[in-house]
């Protein structure tokens, strides 16, 4: 008897009493955990390596600004997500941003000099 990916998940979920939305959260707060250092570590060396240090302070603090002004857009868009097509899909569009952003920075080869 061969047991499939999918009757191990159904018996995990099962087992623990989880719904499709709860398992993917679980997923995707792995994926992020995983995925952050390979974003975060390259991306500030690179901004350390880049910009004068004179500088750099006010680079931060520009993209601070930016990636906060950016969270009432993404609110709109992930509420909209979620109304539409729940919260699974929107995790797994989240986690695969990230991986692709954690990827770009990766391969790029003017990071990979740095």
């Amino acid at each position: 008897m061969e047991i499939t990916l999918s009757q191990n998940i159904r018996t995990f979920r099962k087992q623990r009493r989880l719904t499709q939305e709860q398992l993917a959260e679980g997923i995707f707060n792995d994926s992020i955990g995983f995925i952050l250092p390979f974003v975060n570590i390259p991306f500030s060396t690179a901004l350390m390596r880049i910009i004068d240090r004179d500088k750099l302070s006010k680079v931060n603090s520009i993209l601070s600004i930016f990636s906060q002004g950016l969270i009432p857009i993404a609110s709109a868009i992930a509420g909209t997500v979620l109304q539409y097509m729940g919260s699974a899909p929107l995790l797994f569009i989240c986690a695969g941003g990230f991986l692709a952003t954690a990827l770009f920075l990766l391969l790029n080869k003017q990071t990979a000099q740095i």
